[in-house]
């Protein structure tokens, strides 16, 4: 477990690739910035569905927001235009793949983590 807290740490200093395609300075938000503010979302949005008598998993969606740049540790930030010349399929077999290779020594938290990846990949 510790070599993938050190692995993700990587997300501190990995630019978000979108931003700087859009000639926006360098430092101007990270991977793990951006995901920290979606963090926060999913958690207020939850709390405010939940709050409206909806029912809600709000350790679910918090886990779903904070596992949904995991895989960037390995394959970068590619932007979506990236889509456009490697096909929509193989970024995702490479952003799952890569998920799965970094959650692969969690024991049971593995299926657990690539389960939720995996239904985050296929909601549009």
């Amino acid at each position: 477990m510790l070599l993938i807290l050190i692995e993700l740490q990587r997300l501190k200093r990995l630019e978000r690739t979108g931003w700087t395609l859009r000639g926006l300075p360098s430092g101007t938000e990270s991977v793990a910035a951006h995901s920290f503010g979606v963090s926060v979302t999913a958690m207020l949005l939850a709390d405010e569905i939940k709050s409206r008598g909806l029912d809600v998993d709000i350790e679910r969606v918090l886990k779903m927001a904070l596992l949904h740049d995991w895989a960037e540790t390995r394959v970068g930030d590619m932007p979506k235009t990236a889509t456009n010349y490697f096909g929509a399929d193989a970024r995702k077999r490479a952003e799952t793949a890569a998920l799965a290779d970094i959650v692969s020594t969690l024991g049971a938290a593995e299926s657990q983590y690539k389960g939720l990846y995996s239904r985050l990949r296929t909601t549009p």
